[in-house]
């Protein structure tokens, strides 16, 4: 074929012209018509599983206990005290917030070194590009396995539950290391 003005028409490659190809299915072309009575009926129905749902998780919230106990400035190694008073069904779960941490900085993100996680023999100065600051142990020097901050950072706060044996006063024990930076929360 040669290109010039003429009106010849171009060949289409073999199959081309498929109804399936083309997506032309006579069986399927209906398209479904929606009746407004239907509408409202799947609306209404929607409406009313949502509100099952949601009337149920208001409900299970309302279960919920929660006694907020500060012990920021307690000395290492205090104890933090404190009563509960009223019956608390198990299990219970015991939930603690850290501010001022921030795991997602680039500096803590990037403090890792890859080839050192795969078990290879890295060099020291390789580590102390990759790593810092957390590269060396603070007390002796030596190397830190695995090195970086994510790797050493950690939360190291103990939590203890008595039960008293005249009453329902708990009393739960914080006792706090010193060190670590906050893994948890």
């Amino acid at each position: 074929m040669r290109i010039d003005d003429s009106t010849e028409e171009l060949e289409s490659p073999p199959g081309a012209n498929n109804p399936f190809l083309q997506q032309r299915f006579n069986c399927c072309v209906q398209r479904p018509v929606h009746m407004p009575s239907a509408l409202v009926v799947a609306y209404v129905s929607y409406g009313i599983i949502s509100l099952v749902i949601g009337a149920s998780a208001l409900s299970s919230s309302y279960e919920v206990k929660e006694l907020y106990a500060e012990y920021t400035h307690t000395s290492s190694g205090g104890l933090v005290s404190f009563d509960i008073d009223e019956d608390i069904e198990a299990p219970i779960f015991v939930y603690y917030e850290i501010t001022g941490i921030y795991q997602n900085h680039r500096r803590y993100v990037k403090s890792v070194n890859p080839a050192q996680l795969l078990g290879e023999q890295v060099d020291r100065s390789a580590l102390e590009d990759s790593c810092d600051p957390a590269f060396t142990s603070p007390s002796n020097g030596r190397i830190l396995y695995p090195c970086g901050l994510g790797a050493n950072a950690y939360f190291n706060d103990t939590f203890t539950g008595y039960l008293c044996p005249n009453g329902a006063s708990l009393s739960s024990s914080s006792s706090s290391q010193g060190g670590g930076g906050g893994g948890g929360g």
